[in-house]
């Protein structure tokens, strides 16, 4: 299994954190940054290929030290496209089942180990049963617990069961060659700004998506409160590092 980590994002709500440095750089703790821990989760991939834009230097001399296990992939386009096309460009380095996560997300202590070692070869990871808001990506199963339905940013009613992504998708090598078809064919559309999200409907609708839900909610950081908020639950919770 390989991994993409997506990190070439700006983060223009974070203010002047963001300006200082890739949201992926900043502290859980003293000595442990948010990338830190997604790649010591990793420690059973045998590769992990990295988009970056903004400030790429900066991520590319802080994991200098796993440069032997670690790939950078630069989206030049990080201003003007949107997230699909950084998981685009990973189309022709992808030569194994493929795990693909966000670079600002926290998770629960050894949920993302799980997750991976999870026997189910196509699985969105989802926060726990009806914890999402208006901004998530939003899904609904069948009666075979397949996803059946989903909801990319849109108010969602009259659902008995809903889960929001957490920001983690696996497939198999051969599905993952179909998500990279619908990904060009976005790129191929006038909507450039679309996340990679966007191809899920199309790509579930093709390929049977079990998913595996979070114990806790993984954190994630958009704004200066959140990252505030964020070392406070850390600081007094141990669920997460």
């Amino acid at each position: 299994m390989e991994a993409i980590i997506l990190a070439s994002g700006i983060g223009n709500r974070l203010g002047v954190l963001g300006k200082k440095q890739p949201k992926c750089l900043l502290n859980l703790k003293r000595d442990v940054k948010i990338i830190d821990k997604l790649i010591n989760d990793l420690e059973s991939i045998k590769k992990i290929n990295i988009v970056v834009g903004y400030k790429k230097d900066y991520i590319e001399n802080y994991l200098s030290k796993y440069k032997k296990k670690i790939r950078f992939i630069s989206n030049k386009h990080y201003k003007d496209k949107g997230n699909f096309y950084s998981v685009l460009i990973c189309k022709n380095k992808i030569s194994d089942s493929l795990i693909l996560l966000d670079a600002d997300i926290i998770l629960p202590k050894n949920s993302l180990k799980e997750f991976i070692s999870n026997k189910e070869k196509n699985l969105l990871m989802v926060n726990p049963k009806n914890s999402y808001n208006q901004d998530d990506i939003i899904v609904n199963l069948n009666s075979k617990n397949f996803i059946n339905k989903i909801f990319i940013k849109k108010k969602v009613n009259n659902l008995n069961t809903k889960f929001s992504s957490a920001g983690v998708i696996k497939m198999s090598r051969l599905v993952s060659k179909v998500f990279f078809s619908e990904l060009n064919y976005i790129n191929k559309s006038s909507n450039k700004n679309a996340y990679y999200e966007d191809s899920y409907k199309n790509l579930f609708n093709k390929v049977p998506f079990k998913i595996f839900a979070l114990r806790k909610g993984r954190l994630e950081i958009d704004t200066a409160y959140d990252y505030e908020n964020l070392k406070k639950i850390v600081k007094k919770n141990n669920a997460y590092i």
